[in-house]
């Protein structure tokens, strides 16, 4: 796999309430995976623009909108808010809309191997995911961020292995609910140490149904994490488990 690209962000205004920025970005990856028959390349570019309004020392309005032009996944528009209240020094909480597109894996696309097989009808996802969340300062070296999320999801990606091959699909419709945890530690001026949680209930919801049912494949919607950072200078190094 080969790919190069360049992203550009300019603050293009800004007073004591607004700050507009503005950015470009174009990518392109070529792919070869001969073990599973894919020789193919893609290019995405994007625009975008948000505007920041302080409205006083406590709330804060984020508004942005992007439009992303991907060669195989077609051109998408997408908006997002946030609404933003510093309660004191060391907490805010924030309420945040937002809309989002996914495009297919290429392996998903054009794979062509003995035990799957790609399908190049995949559509990408689309949706909107609205998001309440905060943030701490525990103490002066301890920190806890928490946020619960609600998503709705049309044409989400799956794996049907129901076949003598396995093959990517489409889901008509999917609801997604969850919550996550972090806790962090810095544990000195180079180390710092953080432990998580998160959960995430899944339903669909294919076409023609009338209800949503509880997806199968999510027999595990509760993850455990702890991971351990390093940075010094220019050295920014992780591992998590």
């Amino acid at each position: 796999r080969k790919a190069n690209g360049f992203d550009w962000q300019k603050s293009m205004w800004s007073n004591d309430q607004h700050t507009l920025t503005g950015g470009f970005s174009w990518y392109q990856a070529d792919f070869v995976y001969r073990s599973q028959g894919i020789d193919r390349n893609y290019a995405t570019r994007a625009l975008f623009l948000e505007d920041r309004w302080k409205m006083n020392d406590e709330w804060t309005l984020t508004f942005g909108t992007r439009l992303d032009d991907h060669t195989i996944s077609g051109d998408h528009t997408t908006s997002r808010v946030t609404a933003n209240r510093q309660i004191n020094s060391d907490s805010n909480v924030y309420l945040s809309w937002g809309q989002f597109v996914k495009s297919p894996l290429v392996e998903d696309l054009f794979s062509n191997t003995a035990w799957f097989i790609g399908n190049p009808a995949l559509k990408p996802e689309t949706g909107s995911t609205i998001t309440l969340g905060g943030n701490t300062k525990l103490d002066k070296k301890t920190s806890l961020a928490m946020s619960i999320y609600s998503s709705k999801v049309e044409n989400a990606i799956d794996y049907d292995y129901s076949g003598a091959k396995g093959t990517a699909v489409n889901i008509a419709r999917q609801k997604r609910q969850g919550l996550d945890l972090t806790l962090s530690r810095q544990i000195s001026s180079l180390w710092n140490l953080n432990a998580g949680y998160s959960y995430v209930h899944i339903k669909n919801q294919a076409d023609q149904a009338a209800d949503y049912i509880s997806d199968p494949n999510n027999s595990g919607p509760n993850t455990y994490r702890i991971g351990l950072q390093y940075k010094e200078n220019k050295w920014d190094a992780a591992m998590n488990f």
